[in-house]
Order: C-alpha cells, then structure tokens, then sequence
C-alpha cells in the first residue's frame, strides 16, 4: 500500500467545476482518501505511484494548459498535525505516523 500527496491548482474558469468533480471522482476511486485542507489530498492505494498519477491525470479532466497536478509518495512518513480537524481518525489510519498537537 502506498500513501500519496496530492496537490493541485485548478483554473477558475467556466467549466472549473467539472474538472474538480473529475478529479475528485479520480482521487475516491480506489482507498482511502482525506482531503480536510485547501487543493490538497491523501490517498492509500495499492497502485504505484506512476499508475496512480497517470489515472488521476488522464481518466479525470484536468487541464494540461490551465491545471496544475503535484503527487508525492510519502508512504509511512512522520508528519504533525495542528488544528481543529474534522477527520482525525482518516488521517491517523492513513497517516500512522502523524502527531496531532
């Protein structure tokens, strides 16, 4: 199982809300997923990180001219978390390693 970082940037523009929901629909697809922050997501999948970008990228409609796509494999990797989080749980189960202060 690998864990991933998603980031992305799409442009507001007129058909900005289909491109999102492709992408969302791409990113839920297949583990799972928390997404609490702002164009950015965790995702647990079985696939390897190439297979795992290039479905995000290619089977959702992202832009190539007006979106950007930023995915980082951070598999059992420490990480702290601050704040008020909604889904602490999804994030420690896909995030063992976090410590919540």
């Amino acid at each position: 199982m690998g864990v991933y970082a998603v980031s992305f940037e799409l442009k507001s523009d007129s058909d900005y809300s289909e491109r999102y929901d492709s992408l969302m629909e791409q990113l839920k697809l297949k583990g799972k997923m928390w997404d609490e922050t702002t164009s950015f997501a965790l995702v647990e999948t079985d696939e390897s990180l190439d297979s795992f970008e290039n479905r995000l990228y290619f089977k959702s409609k992202l832009s190539n001219t007006r979106d950007k796509l930023f995915v980082v494999d951070v598999t059992d990797r420490p990480c702290i978390a601050r704040g008020a989080f909604v889904m602490p749980f999804t994030l420690k189960s896909i995030m063992p390693k976090v410590v919540q202060k």
